[in-house]
């Protein structure tokens, strides 16, 4: 197959060209002494790597410690409930340490033993490839230097703690965004101090030359297995094959072996929030050509042309490039780029495991998102073979806490143990710290929204809780009447849909506002003991959708409060308890007074009389207790919850 004079029969040999291009992509952009440590790699690699004693190791590893080869499963029950295409996955999660990174990992520990080097040296975003890298020099008796991301550290701890159990020295990079490109450019300056005792083991197919030529042939294993692998299942080729697209590892080693077939091949990119700078990192499709960490290809710019921050759902994709052999692979139009936003990679993940019993990575649900989408809307018949690149392990815990409330059910979870973080004061005014659980946080206004409501008391807190920035809402002592406990599962906003007024309205203490159907809540509780009352929170991720909304704050589905629900509030409330106890209070002392009075006479007739009056009193007490907690037991079994949490607001 030819396409733009590119011969892919011959492809492998011709590209990259010697100096380490593909096309106009590629190259090696970096100081003379940079320059000599990777020449010296190169001529490494292209020496002992094409021994027939290095292939023979690398097999034997490949087989008797990775697992190798990686079944390619077909998805019966998915596509089923999809109801298009057939939906195959190449299970890389299967791979030891659970993703396909390890297979070029490994390559390099091999290649930097062959040298004599010392030292690993690499960074990581999702953590897989720092987990994989751990592995190798474990394997290998080497020493292993991680650099990791600030925000990614707290993100994917449980990789973090794997590395560290592995021998791995972990340094977290505070630098700029605190992600992928920071983590990049520290590893690089850790590797120039120590270029001759180590071994720069970059974590994609990118960077300065050599480093995308040999990861993408460590990585190609994926494609040529799952070429044969499918073939043998079906007697043919899949009409569609895909996979996620950070920086391209994964991706290239799947579609390498494709390329040369009449297959469709598309490169998936994230989406993120939206098509906005800084809230994606869909470097080809939103990208121009630049130089960044020593190679030339597609890059996202800010305005004066430097890398731009990024964000992805998916830790290992937040790269504000892409490898440039990807670059190339578009420009001639072999390979097609298309985007997943974090909302359909998070509903792939949810699929895949309910439907499969196999919990993706984050990265991974990307590409399975994509056959999802394709399956229900252009694909109705067909085959789709997605890389899963990763299982999921290290994304569980973020998922659940930012998206379980929508996509699990509530009938078949216990939501009890959702932690409540109990505000230290009712007031907090701008500048404050805040208490949570025994730790302090400063408070300030949130993303630039000009307003605290002085007249009713109401605020806002920006905190930053672990590793996500949350948005806990309290209403004031006025407005409630009690202490605040705040349960956030995410709230998240962004300033160009923050509402002027956001609290307790002057006329009917309604929480109010420009919104979206987010699949976000935040719960406000009255006090420990008293039921929650529920609102949605408009999501960043929403923006153009939330302009076009004026819809306002549902407390519930229920329309106003019944009689019924007044009186069950009205019971709950503590003021009532009060009134209760000083009735009661009363009743007791008028009943011993009179009772006294009469005992004092001397008469028998009054002082029967009297004590007559005071069971009497005293029965009524019984039921000045018992009535009440009767019909308020009543009224809580008989009226639905969304009806109380109304009721409640209102009053």
């Amino acid at each position: 197959m030819k396409m733009k004079d590119v011969d892919f029969e011959t492809y492998l040999k011709n590209y990259p060209t010697k100096n380490g291009y593909f096309g106009k992509y590629g190259g090696c952009y970096v100081s003379k002494e940079l320059q000599a440590a990777f020449d010296e790699i190169d001529k490494a690699y292209q020496t002992i790597c094409h021994s027939a004693q290095f292939i023979s190791e690398l097999r034997r590893i490949r087989t008797q410690f990775q697992g190798r080869p990686t079944p390619v499963y077909h998805c019966e029950r998915l596509s089923k409930h999809i109801g298009g295409a057939q939906i195959y996955l190449k299970r890389e999660d299967l791979n030891h340490t659970g993703a396909h990174k390890l297979n070029h990992c490994m390559g390099e520990g091999l290649l930097a033993k062959y040298l004599g080097k010392k030292k690993l040296i690499a960074e990581t975003g999702a953590g897989q490839h720092g987990v994989a890298l751990a592995t190798a020099a474990a394997y290998f008796g080497l020493e292993c230097e991680i650099h990791m991301g600030e925000i990614d550290i707290k993100k994917q701890a449980s990789n973090v703690d794997k590395m560290k159990i592995l021998g791995a020295k972990v340094i977290c990079v505070t630098k700029g965004d605190k992600t992928l490109k920071e983590a990049v450019d520290s590893a690089f300056e850790s590797y120039l101090k120590d270029y001759k005792n180590s071994i720069y083991c970059i974590g994609s197919a990118l960077g300065p030359h050599p480093f995308p030529m040999i990861v993408r042939d460590f990585q190609s294993v994926i494609g040529i297995e799952a070429k044969e692998q499918y073939k043998e299942m079906t007697g043919e080729l899949p009409d569609v094959v895909c996979a996620c697209v950070g920086g391209g590892s994964n991706s290239l080693g799947m579609f390498i072996p494709f390329l040369n077939d009449p297959v469709k091949i598309v490169g998936i990119e994230p989406l993120g929030r939206n098509s906005k700078e800084g809230n994606h990192a869909a470097s080809i499709t939103f990208g121009t050509e630049g130089i960044m960490h020593g190679f030339n290809s597609i890059m996202l710019k800010d305005s004066e042309g430097n890398p731009s921050s990024v964000y992805s759902i998916a830790s290992g994709l937040d790269y504000p490039s892409v490898g440039p052999e990807h670059a190339f692979l578009n420009d001639i139009g072999r390979v097609s780029y298309e985007t997943v936003s974090d909302e359909e990679a998070v509903e792939a993940f949810f699929l895949l495991s309910k439907y499969e019993g196999i919990i993706p990575a984050l990265e991974s649900s990307h590409a399975l998102a994509y056959a999802i989408r394709l399956a229900r809307t252009k694909m109705k018949t067909g085959s789709i073979l997605v890389n899963l690149s990763g299982r999921g392990d290290k994304d569980v815990d973020f998922v659940i806490h930012k998206y379980g409330v929508h996509y699990l059910d509530k009938k078949n979870v216990d939501y009890s143990g959702l932690k409540k973080a109990k505000l230290s004061s009712q007031k907090i005014s701008n500048g404050n710290k805040i208490v949570i659980d025994g730790k302090t946080y400063d408070t300030e206004k949130t993303f630039g929204c000009d307003y605290i409501d002085s007249e009713h008391d109401d605020w806002t807190l920006h905190i930053e809780i672990g590793k996500e920035t949350g948005n806990l809402l309290a209403a004031s002592a006025k407005a409630y009447g009690k202490s605040v406990f705040v349960t956030t599962v995410d709230g998240t906003f962004s300033s160009k849909n923050c509402p002027r007024r956001m609290g307790v309205s002057e006329n009917n203490n309604k929480i109010s506002g420009k919104i979206t159907d987010s699949v976000y809540k935040v719960n406000i509780y009255r006090d420990s003991s008293k039921g929650a009352h529920t609102f949605r929170i408009s999501d960043a991720s929403r923006e153009q959708s939330a302009q076009n909304s004026a819809s306002d704050f549902e407390i519930s589905d229920v329309e106003g409060c019944s009689i019924w629900g007044s009186l069950l509030v009205l019971l709950r409330d503590d003021v009532f308890g009060v009134i209760k106890a000083v009735l009661v209070g009363l009743l007791i002392l008028l009943g011993m007074l009179d009772f006294a009075k009469s005992a004092l006479s001397g008469e028998d007739n009054t002082i029967k009389k009297a004590f007559s009056n005071l069971v009497k009193r005293i029965i009524i007490v019984v039921i000045i207790f018992l009535l009440p907690l009767v019909i308020e037991t009543t009224l809580s079994w008989v009226l639905p919850d969304e009806e109380i949490e109304s009721c409640i607001t209102d009053f």
